[in-house]
This record gives C-alpha cells, sequence and structure tokens, in this order.
C-alpha cells in the first residue's frame, strides 16, 4: 500500500491510527485498504486501521487511494471515525457526514 499524502493533506496536522482516542476529533492519513459497504471504507496507515463511515453519499474511495479524513472518532467500542470531509488526490476535498445512527 502506498502512503502519499497530498499537499492539502501536508498542511493539516495528522494523528496516527493507532494513537486516535475514543471520542477526539482527529485528521487521519493513509490508504483504503477495503470497501466494507456502500458508506464505510477500512484506512490503514502504518500504526493500524480504522472503519470510516461516510454517511448517506456515495463512495468517493478506491482501494489502495492515498487520502486524508477528518471527523470524531466515535465514543463506543469498536473504534470507527466518523467522517466529516475527505482530502483525495488532487487536493479534491468532499464533505461528508450527517445521519450518523
Amino acid at each position: 500500500m502506498g502512503f502519499g499524502l497530498t499537499k492539502a493533506a501536508l498542511a493539516l496536522e495528522t494523528t496516527p491510527i493507532a494513537d486516535a482516542q475514543i471520542d477526539t476529533a482527529v485528521t487521519l492519513s493513509g490508504s483504503v485498504a477495503r470497501i466494507l459497504d456502500e458508506d464505510t471504507f477500512v484506512l490503514a496507515d502504518p500504526s493500524g486501521t480504522i472503519p470510516v463511515y461516510i454517511g448517506p453519499h456515495p463512495m468517493p474511495v478506491a482501494v489502495e487511494m492515498a487520502i486524508t479524513v477528518t471527523g470524531q472518532i466515535d465514543d463506543d467500542l469498536p473504534r470507527e471515525l466518523y467522517a466529516t470531509q475527505l482530502i483525495l488526490p488532487g487536493d479534491r476535498v468532499i464533505e461528508v457526514g450527517g445521519a450518523y445512527d
């Protein structure tokens, strides 16, 4: 897996996935390891993996895509990131989230 970061992603302070704490706002960077369903994918970096929920939006990522995700780590276990923003290759920013049940 590649972990190349965009210029926009480099401007953000990112947290390694393994260090992301429950019930905190974070920015994580890595590669898409797999797509779980229509609104959830797994993000991976050298420290670990985490499911990322994007809400009721079309899936804008593909496996092995290097991305940066901003959002909130769920306040429950297992850890999951509720995304609010994705930064895709080419510094394309997508606002996501909403309808978190």
